[in-house]
């Protein structure tokens, strides 16, 4: 049986599973043109994103496959906003990241303000999200391979080398659904000095390790 399958009960056979490979872990991106942001106060251009004052990460998970063929199964309802990871005693949901959270890529001690952080969302959305926001799957297996990204905040790890590589379960709000992870460790990616951009973004699901 599946992990989460005993939890399921009586709709065990209309679950659907979702599987997926946490790929990637980055600070900061590049846009492919900077882009011009208005706001509160002042009008600045934006070569891309950091994370101000190091203070959180972003999290790619790559949806390998959904396996919407049970002997019950109905459409399954995809939507976008419904992933979400617990950390720090809190859930953090795809979508736009706290206000704050942004900062200039060359200036990190910049942060966004409400106004900006809006556009820039616009903007990391368009670069970063292959997939659908919604989409009804009738019944069957596809493998879309979408990603989704989604921000939490930085914690002070004992080993460095983990601030950069939280490891999360995505989980997936609507019942019912099973989340299966290829439990790879994700790779690191761009920090303040090299930022990621749309053409390192994965585009793949890696094979589960073999131990």
């Amino acid at each position: 049986m599946l992990p989460g399958c005993a939890t399921l009960g009586p709709n065990v056979s209309k679950a659907v599973t979702i599987e997926y490979d946490q790929v990637m872990n980055f600070e900061s991106f590049r846009f492919k043109d900077p882009i011009s942001v208005q706001g509160h106060f002042q009008k600045n251009e934006w070569f891309g994103v950091g994370s101000y004052g190091d203070q959180g990460r972003w999290l790619v998970y790559v949806i390998c496959a959904i396996r919407n063929d049970g002997p019950s199964q109905e459409s399954f309802n995809f939507n976008i906003s419904n992933f979400y990871v617990n950390h720090e005693d809190a859930s953090w949901r795809y979508g736009p990241p706290p206000d704050g959270a942004f900062a200039m890529l060359n200036h990190n001690l910049y942060p966004a303000d409400g106004l900006e952080t809006a556009a820039l969302w616009k903007q990391f959305r368009a670069e970063t999200q292959n997939g659908p926001d919604k989409m009804v799957l009738p019944p069957g297996v596809t493998f879309p391979l979408w990603r989704v990204v989604i921000w939490v905040p930085h914690t002070q790890y004992a080993n460095e080398t983990e601030i950069f590589r939280p490891e999360l379960p995505l989980r997936y709000e609507g019942a019912p659904v099973v989340m299966v992870s290829r439990n790879n460790r994700p790779e690191l990616g761009g920090d303040l000095e090299n930022p990621v951009s749309h053409s390192g973004m994965p585009t793949e699901c890696r094979p589960p390790p073999l131990n």
